[in-house]
């Protein structure tokens, strides 16, 4: 609690600064939207893949600890495990050739970014693999998680060490 109170107030400006008060929780509020919207989309991914499959989901939990069961037979488990982070794939590729590069779409592709890396660790270092994750085959996860992190680099790089990948377009 102490350090996220102590990040907190690193966001705060000197009291001259009301417009830029407002600006920084403008911009945080959109991020943490586009957080949010990323995972949404990462779930719909899966339930998305269900559907196509004929599958049935059980979903348990709240908020970022949300989990789902494919309830038995599930013939296509790896696939509707796998839907999710190539939902953020394909949302993050989209995200990085639109003209938009607002807090909103940063809180989308940080998701983008850290979600199938994190993913990848966690399978690594749980016995048995990490949830849905478990299904996916290790060389697919770390695909994923390379992608992930190229996708962090190419929203990110150039505001935070001035650095850029060129674009042939």
């Amino acid at each position: 609690t102490k350090n996220i109170l102590f990040c907190g107030l690193l966001l705060l400006p000197s009291a001259s600064q009301a417009t830029d008060w407002k600006a920084i929780t403008v911009d945080v509020l959109q991020f943490s939207a586009g957080v949010i919207t990323a995972f949404a989309l990462h779930e719909a991914g899966h339930a998305v893949a269900a559907r196509v499959y004929h599958e049935d989901l059980e979903w348990n939990g709240r908020g970022f600890s949300v989990e789902w069961t494919c309830l038995a037979p599930c013939k296509r488990l790896d696939s509707i495990a796998l839907a999710g982070n190539l939902t953020t794939a394909i949302v993050g590729e989209t995200l990085l050739h639109l003209p938009y590069k607002g807090a909103f779409v940063d809180g989308i592709q940080a998701f983008n970014a850290v979600n199938p890396i994190g993913y990848a660790i966690r399978d690594s270092v749980t016995s048995g693999g990490y949830g849905d994750y478990r299904h996916v085959d290790d060389r697919i996860q770390f695909a994923l998680a390379i992608h992930g992190a190229s996708i962090g680099y190419r929203q990110f790089s150039e505001r935070m060490w001035g650095m850029s990948v060129e674009r042939n377009r």
